[in-house]
């Protein structure tokens, strides 16, 4: 019996029906066929019965068919959009429906088809010109689940296409949950007011122009990277006040130079938002194991265990020796498999680097440097380099500046002390010689000529220290290192008397960095002073070696000077000590004062062109008690 002849109400109804109707047996052998089919798919009553229901789909869409029926349960129903052959030959796409009746007539499945290849078509254009859109795109459905998404928006977030269809949006980017994305996307749903805005997506490290358009059926957002322009911005707003911070910085005339450069190494430091900010000086090499040279910390702002104030490294093991010998900017983000050598890498573990060398009156200064110990996943921009250029630029100025104006201040307090001598000083001695000159004349006494020639001496003391000042009282252009034994006993051999008695407690060997001729004269003036202050002139002078535990006898000293950052090799420096009469406690802060003397005879210069060689050299120089009680000099780096 035929299934119309077992169903005939049913039969009639499903005849009414408008879109193709297919009953399959068990095994999905077409038992019946609605006029419908005839109308949609072309073919003529009953010629489809008996067949495959298999046979009209594509192959590429039979195993989803088969997988479809085997989970299909009793009166449920489902369905899928299919390619299903037409009489004509042509491959139609079909929006099908599938169910397994309860009870009833049929023993099987009744399927419903509609044409809907147009439709399909049409999908498939909208979705072509979307893939070919600029605009990254994604759309979901009013369940928040994915309907579509493009080329672009999958490349751009990171995703699978074919995975995110069907997916809930939530679960797909689980941390945008609560973002500014979230709360954006639900307002447009709610209010069915479309939206646009820009924000950032921290876990893609990206700025996001958004656009997105409720409609019946679910949300339109339209997306593209904006991350270069929105960092453009904030860099352009970060330069702005860096500008006008370094213009307030500089132009503050109230501020000292030390607190000026403290203000700027924090203003790289957060311009580049980086740790570490520091300012080094380049020195000359003092020993073998230094013969590159030396990297000294003058300032630093930020946390790092090696780069304090004052502390040293050979220049061999420091980032800077590159950056010296480079025009323009040095920089790393990768330092293990970029241009820092690997005792540079390993002494300071700096990760991310920016530096310019420093260039004070035509000569290399240093190096001015900003630093990180973690990695910095973008590289420096054009304005960042820019920024660091001109505070490079406006540290050479201000250093050029400060020395200018040192000098200038050390040739003004010259001329004072000049014109003091001119006025006073040499006057005594011409007015005394004028004196018995007259007597002399008158008299004819030896005696009196004997202190017109002593007058005349004296003043000849008088104007060589200040020839001597005036002349070398600068900085020292090259230092090389010198013997202490050799120059210690050199000076001695011009200042000594027969009574007078010079001991040197250390090795042939010892070198200090040094230029020679200054340090002979320092030498000169220590020993004479010895002497002159001696009753008898029977005095006895030692020169040693400070070592950690000698340090202080004279005076405080610095307290970051150890033996590895001394100014003699392997120690702290060097001291000159006699067993004379000594200085009084109250004298000692003023015998470096130029014109300073306790000794009728004296100049007051000696000791004054002892601390300017000291100075021109870097060094600091302390006085105090001998253990004879006599008076103590003590040499180590400022």
């Amino acid at each position: 019996m035929s299934f119309e002849e077992a169903a005939s109400p049913e039969a009639t109804v499903l005849d009414a029906i408008g879109e193709a109707i297919l009953v399959l047996d068990p095994d999905g052998a077409v038992c019946y066929q609605s006029g419908s089919v005839a109308d949609v798919f072309g073919y003529e009553d009953d010629e489809l019965v008996g067949t495959s229901a298999l046979d009209l789909v594509h192959p590429d869409n039979r195993d989803s068919i088969e997988e479809l029926l085997e989970r299909l349960d009793p009166g449920a129903t489902e369905a899928a959009e299919w390619r299903i052959l037409a009489a004509d030959g042509a491959w139609r796409w079909a929006e099908v429906s599938i169910t397994d009746p309860v009870s009833g007539p049929i023993e099987g499945y009744v399927v419903s088809a509609r044409d809907v290849t147009e439709r399909v078509h049409a999908r498939w254009d909208r979705e072509a010109l979307l893939d070919r859109m600029t605009e990254a795109f994604f759309a979901v459905d009013t369940d928040w689940r994915g309907t579509h998404v493009n080329d672009h928006a999958a490349e751009l977030l990171g995703i699978d296409e074919a995975t995110a269809l069907g997916q809930d949006l939530a679960a797909l980017f689980p941390e945008g949950v609560g973002s500014t994305f979230a709360d954006r996307y639900g307002e447009a749903m709610q209010t069915g007011e479309p939206t646009t805005f820009e924000a950032y997506y921290e876990p893609l490290d990206v700025w996001f122009s958004v656009s997105a358009y409720p409609g019946e059926t679910g949300l339109s957002v339209f997306f593209e990277d904006v991350t270069e322009r929105k960092r453009s911005e904030i860099a352009l707003a970060k330069n702005e006040k860096a500008l006008r911070d370094l213009h307030d910085v500089a132009a503050d005339k109230g501020l000292a130079f030390e607190e000026k450069l403290l203000r700027l190494l924090d203003l790289g430091r957060d311009r580049l938002d980086l740790e570490l900010g520091f300012l080094t000086r380049i020195e000359a090499a003092g020993d073998a194991a230094t013969e590159d040279g030396l990297q000294r910390v003058v300032a630093c702002q930020g946390d790092h265990d090696l780069l304090v104030r004052g502390e040293s490294c050979p220049l061999s093991d420091a980032y800077c020796q590159r950056t010296i010998e480079t025009d323009g900017l040095m920089a790393t983000r990768n330092p293990q498999n970029e241009w820092v050598a690997e005792s540079a890498y390993r002494t300071f573990g700096l990760e991310t680097y920016l530096g310019g060398k420093v260039i004070v009156d035509g000569e290399i200064y240093g190096t001015l440097c900003f630093a990180d110990t973690e990695h910095r996943e973008h590289p420096f921009r054009s304005d960042e380099e820019a920024f660091v250029e001109l505070l490079v630029e406006w540290m050479a100025y201000e250093l050029e500046r400060e020395r200018r104006e040192t000098r200038l201040e050390q040739q003004n307090d010259r001329l004072e002390a000049f014109a003091s001598i001119v006025s006073h000083d040499l006057r005594n001695p011409l007015t005394i010689a004028q004196g018995n000159l007259d007597l002399a004349e008158e008299s004819g006494d030896p005696e009196q000529f004997q202190t017109v020639r002593e007058s005349l001496d004296r003043m000849e003391r008088l104007i060589d220290d200040m020839l001597w000042l005036a002349r070398e009282g600068r900085d020292v252009a090259a230092t090389e290192p010198v013997g202490l034994v050799d120059v210690a006993r050199e000076a001695w051999g011009f200042v000594s008397t027969t009574a007078g008695d010079l001991t040197v407690e250390c090795d042939d060997a010892v070198t200090v960095q040094a230029d020679r001729p200054r340090l002979l004269q320092c030498f000169e003036n220590l020993f004479r002073n010895a002497i002159d202050h001696s009753e008898t002139g029977d005095v006895a002078v030692r020169v040693g070696l400070l070592t950690d535990e000698s340090v202080g006898r004279a005076g405080d000293a610095a307290d970051s000077t150890s033996r590895n950052d001394g100014i003699v090799e392997g120690h702290v420096g060097f001291y000159v000590e006699d067993d004379g009469p000594g200085i009084p406690p109250d004298d000692r802060d003023s015998v470096f004062q130029t014109g300073f003397t306790t000794d009728e005879e004296g100049t007051g210069f000696g000791l004054a062109i002892v601390q300017r060689i000291a100075d021109a050299h870097g060094w600091a120089v302390t006085v105090g008690e001998s253990a004879s009680g006599g008076a103590r000099f003590e040499f180590h780096r400022s």
